[in-house]
């Protein structure tokens, strides 16, 4: 009996095998016959075409391809495909149906075949022709140069790139279709099939060699890409091979039920190898890479995971240092662990490429030429650097978890001249400090001081002490012991009043921290205590030899060395070359790019001024004037027309045709600078040079208040306080600190300060805010400080009080602990006075207490809406609250301060001095309500000896409150005829209708005198700032007003207080010209002798 069996295979499809709009047809029967196997395979391109007329094979002629003969072919097709009841098969009904339409639906539908959809009765002929010839490539993006960090490589996703007859193929669904992909790792497998692959750097086992592979339907052909080596510069990554009889190892296959026991096996053992002093700093991870069976012995291959602490960085520098110390633990353990008895343990690194000598024979170099120790790179440099011409020629070192890391071959022929790279400038320590690293010096002081004498140690030796900055970015704290405390600065200066010995208001804005220094799990570290200043403990002076010096120029911050006449600004926003050419030469004055660095120690020294330079940005890059040009190299605006030393970094782009070089800061995980090149159109920073930058005036620093006030209905609330430092001359970069109320603010480091205001529920907060801001800059570092003015922030919907109190430190105790004892007594009683009030228009603030000499000072700000009242309204409340006997918070606040006298706590104005009265002998005196800083004299006519009217000044500012100054002198006689004329002519209210009168009067009372003593020209003085407030003055009025100047300055005045009447000629001429601003002259013109105004004093 004869038994047939028919395979049918059938694969219709588009392809890039086939030119476009054809498909891929794929016919193979494979029939048995008698145990006879007949294979018919077709595999062709096909197109459908509809019938014009009968030259259908010349149609197919015309387009290089021949026409199918059997269109019944596709006819049995159909009818076999509609039978096996395919999914989604375009069956085909109704009665009219033709030849076309079967061959539509048998090659896949209506428009899978042809553009246009047949209808009946048009006929359809089909051509076909073989596959064409292709160019394909495939590449991995992005290409990855270096070992990357574990954070920079948070999740990276490869791209498998296509390149299809020299073009990229449009990642679109429909292409990609036609493509298959593969990934491997490490040349094994992997079970992604797209375009993409996406890996974790959370998981160390991502790290290996990764390739993809492309296959082409039709095709037999397969496309590989290159190699791309994916690893962690952050990860220590090893290779740990064991070799032994398969008996000591336990070793099983892994298709047994029994290889769960070899791992048991293998998992005893890496712990037994992790423990030791070696990796007690180390945070080990491993994972069993392969293990095979060679006969009775076996070799089983782990990979041994290290991620990088900061421990592990300062404990060992380098992967040189610390594989060596992992190779003698490896011996150790193989020495003395019976579990490793008998077993050979090899270490390998599967990154790191260790260093490498070559000999002169080889180099041509006449000296041996080295390439030092190298993580995964395709661009190594040597030592000395290679260079063809000027082009720097680099070698690979290519990391494997298979085989290890290994340098690439590299042909020695094309190095036509080599260069050492390029050094650090040399600089020394001052006498007692030695070198840490580059430019920091410093010596630890043992011995224990407090911390003002540990500040001013440090001072003597031009230095500063410790801050945290220095602790976490160099290697300092590994030069201090452990258990021991040190005095830490905060890198920001205090202003410390003078006499003043502790203060709670420095206490409640900590600035004296120390740390301890600790080891945990091997890991050195440190942790914070609060110190007391009178406290004693050890401490590290800390010194920087190079000093960057900052001047503004055209509002720009410029740079240079103290030694330098050249100063350099840059800019971190992003321009094209030409257009940081032309913003160089234009926005910033007579400057150019960078090209000062062409010589080595040049070059030298602007390497060390940038990377001394704050808040660069890692990876960034400047243009500078080198300019490249094919084969060409120079520096533009330069005679030299041979460059004389290059500083390439690694990885530099040679390729290009035409492009101009730039710096650029190393990445995060280095700092170093050099050069490199970029395309023309590319866009990076800019560095400007000026080349006489002199600038002789002395440092100086104001402050400029740019506080938006709001108005209206919101003209009680600010948001912002915004504050500018100015400062002039040349002062030491970076040295800008901010100040409020004697305490240093370190959220501003900067040229401003820009502070949110809270307002509503926490109204609180922003009244702290009150106070004074100033800002500094250093004339040399860290030791003389130069200070802006003070600018007063007061909150304009708010009152301000002070409640002052004064007491003795007890006998038997200290300042320290009485100020501690007392401030809780105070903050008990803001509490409770808080709570009496119960009232959202009322807020109390310990703004300071301070211990002087014994004397414990309190200041107790009381905040009180200004929709109370006025201030007189206001205090009126608060004394009334405070001093009613029901409450009895003050008298108990005061027993417990041991207060026992009215005159030692007092309510304070933070505006002006009460009015008040003081005694003189049997006269009163009464004296005007004052702001704070202006000087008044009693309403009676007193005069002192010197003959000048009794003053005395407001005292205080705003955190303090308003409190006159003792009285010096006292009242002596009576006053003169002259005296009291002028004295009751001083009290007048000057208004525009009588100031003609007034000034009249002044000029004839002058005029028929002879002595005139001090008090007499005071009071001339005090009548003629009075004329000045009048705001419309009149002719008439200033030929009186000049008439008495001209009679005052020509007298001679008998006295002793040559100090007091030194201010008179000024306060004159600033008086005069107020009036003379303010003259209508209805076109006079006014002349005024050029008199010398001053007084003759004998």
């Amino acid at each position: 009996m004869d038994f047939t069996q028919v395979y049918l295979i059938i694969l219709v499809c588009l392809t890039l095998a086939c030119p476009e709009d054809w498909l891929l047809f794929y016919h193979a029967d494979m029939e048995e016959d008698k145990g006879r196997k007949k294979n018919i395979v077709m595999k062709n391109c096909i197109r459908a075409f509809k019938r014009i007329d009968q030259y259908t094979e010349q149609a197919c002629s015309n387009i290089k391809s021949t026409k199918v003969d059997d269109d019944g072919y596709y006819i049995t097709l159909y009818g076999y495909f509609s039978r096996l009841k395919i999914k989604d098969f375009p069956k085909l009904s109704g009665g009219n149906i033709c030849i076309g339409k079967y061959i539509e639906s048998a090659l896949g539908g209506p428009l899978k075949v042809i553009d246009t959809v047949v209808t009946c009765p048009e006929m359809l002929f089909i051509c076909e022709q073989d596959f064409r010839n292709i160019s394909l490539t495939t590449k991995i993006v992005p290409e990855i140069l270096n070992s990357l960090s574990t954070t920079n490589a948070n999740l990276t996703t490869f791209t498998c790139e296509v390149s299809f007859n020299d073009k990229n193929v449009i990642p679109i669904e429909e292409i990609l279709k036609q493509l298959h992909f593969k990934w491997f790792k490490d040349e094994i497998p992997t079970s992604v099939g797209g375009n993409l692959l996406h890996l974790n750097s959370s998981s160390m086992i991502h790290q290996g060699s990764y390739h993809c592979e492309i296959r082409i339907e039709g095709l037999q052909d397969i496309y590989l890409s290159s190699e791309v080596s994916y690893f962690y510069s952050d990860v220590s990554t090893y290779i740990l091979t064991l070799h032994g009889s398969s008996t000591s190892l336990s070793y099983e296959d892994f298709s047994k039920i029994s290889f769960q026991n070899f791992i048991s096996y293998l998992n005893e053992s890496m712990v037994a190898f992790s423990i030791g002093d070696v990796l007690s700093f180390a945070d080990l991870n491993w994972k069993l890479q392969k293990a095979w069976l060679s006969g009775i012995n076996a070799t089983v291959q782990v990979l041994l995971y290290f991620k990088r602490n900061k421990s592990l960085n300062i404990n060992l520098h380098d992967e040189m240092e610390f594989f060596n110390a992992l190779q003698m633990h490896t011996s150790r353990k193989q020495e003395t662990n019976r579990r490793f008895v008998g077993i050979s343990l090899i270490l390998q690194s599967a990154v790191i490429c260790f260093e490498e000598s070559v000999p002169s024979v080889e180099t041509l170099y006449d000296d041996i030429l080295l390439w030092k120790d190298a993580a995964q790179t395709k661009s190594a440099v040597s030592a000395p650097m290679c260079l063809n011409d000027w082009r720097l020629v680099t070698r690979e070192c290519k990391a494997s978890i298979i085989d290890g890391a290994k340098w690439l071959p590299f042909n020695y022929s094309m190095c036509t001249k080599y260069q050492s790279a390029i050094k650090d400038i040399k600089f020394n320590c001052p006498p007692g400090l030695r070198e840490l690293e580059s430019n920091v010096c410093y010596d630890v002081f043992k011995e224990e001081h407090t911390l003002e004498d540990a500040e001013g140690i440090c001072d003597t030796r031009s230095s500063f002490l410790m801050n945290l900055n220095l602790l976490n970015n160099t290697r300092l704290l590994f030069e201090l012991e452990i258990s021991s405390k040190y005095w830490i600065s905060e890198g920001t200066r205090t202003m410390k009043s003078k006499n003043e010995t502790y203060s709670y208001h420095k206490m409640i804005n900590r600035n004296f921290h120390c740390i301890v220094v600790n080891q945990i799990n091997g890991i050195l570290g440190y942790s914070f205590d609060d110190c007391k200043v009178n406290e004693k403990h050890s401490f590290v002076c800390v010194h920087h030899p190079l000093k960057v010096l900052e001047s503004m120029f055209f509002s720009k911050a410029w740079y240079k060395f103290p030694f330098q006449h050249g100063c350099f600004y840059i800019e971190h926003s992003k321009k094209t070359w030409e257009e940081a050419n032309k913003s160089c030469q234009v926005s910033h004055g007579k400057s150019n790019l960078l090209r000062s660095i062409q010589n080595v120690d040049d070059y030298s020294s602007f390497r060390a001024l940038l990377n001394n330079l704050p808040h660069l940005p890692k990876g960034f890059s400047w243009w500078i004037s080198l300019f490249q040009n094919k084969d060409s190299l120079k520096w533009l605006g330069s005679s030299e027309e041979i460059i004389t030393f290059v500083d390439w970094e690694a990885h530099t782009n040679f390729r290009m045709n035409q492009s101009a070089g730039v710096l650029s800061l190393g990445s995060s995980t280095k700092s170093s600078i050099h050069w490199s090149l970029r395309d023309l159109s590319s866009k990076e920073g800019i560095i400007c040079e000026m080349q006489d930058c002199s600038n002789t005036s002395p440092v100086s620093v104001d402050i400029e208040d740019k506080t938006i006030l709001p108005i209206g209905n919101y003209s009680d609330l600010i948001l912002n306080l915004n504050y500018q430092c100015i400062p002039t001359g040349w002062f030491v970069a970076n040295s800008i600190s901010w100040f409020k109320d004697d305490i240093a603010i370190k959220i501003s480091k900067g040229t401003e300060l820009s502070l949110r205001i809270e307002t509503g529920p926490t109204i609180d907060d922003s009244l702290t805010s009150q106070g004074y801001y100033w800002c500094s800059v250093d004339q040399e570092l860290y030791i003389t400080p130069v200070f802006s003015s003070k600018v007063l922030f007061k909150h304009p919907g708010w009152h301000t009080f002070v409640l002052y109190m004064l007491t003795k430190v007890p006998e038997f105790s200290n300042c320290s602990h009485s100020l501690f004892q007392n401030v809780q007594f105070i903050l008990e009683f803001n509490k409770n006075f808080r709570e009496l009030l119960s009232s959202e228009n009322f807020f109390l603030f310990l703004k300071d207490a301070s211990c002087a000499s014994s004397e414990l000072h309190y200041y107790d700000h009381i905040y009180v809406s200004k929709k109370v009242g006025n201030e007189q309204r206001v205090k009126e409340i608060i004394v009334s609250s405070i001093t009613s006997p029901q409450t009895f918070l003050m008298e108990e606040l005061l027993i417990k301060l041991n207060i026992l006298t009215n005159g030692n706590f007092s309510l304070r104005s933070t505006v002006a001095c009460p009015s008040e009265k003081s005694h003189q002998g049997e006269h009163i005196l009464n004296w005007p309500e004052t702001l704070i800083g202006q000087s008044a004299s009693p309403k009676e006519d007193c005069n002192t000896e010197s003959g000048a009217p009794l003053e005395r000044k407001c005292l205080g500012d705003f955190n303090t409150g308003g409190f006159w100054s003792p009285l010096g002198k006292v009242c002596t006689g009576f006053e003169s005829i002259l005296t009291m004329s002028l004295h009751k002519l001083a009290k007048e209210n000057i208004t525009e209708v009588n100031v003609l009168n007034s000034s009249l009067s002044m000029e004839d009372i002058i005029a028929h005198s002879d002595n005139f003593s001090t008090t007499d020209v005071q009071y001339v003085t005090r009548i003629l700032q009075n004329i000045a407030s009048v705001p419309d003055i009149q002719p008439g009025v200033v030929r009186s007003v000049v008439n008495t100047v001209d009679t005052v300055i020509e007298v001679n005045i008998m006295t002793e207080d040559v100090d007091l009447l030194s201010t008179t000629p000024g306060k004159i001429s600033s008086a005069l010209e107020d009036i003379l601003s303010k003259v209508h002259t209805n076109g006079q013109i006014i002349t005024e002798a050029d008199k010398c105004r001053r007084f003759q004093i004998s």
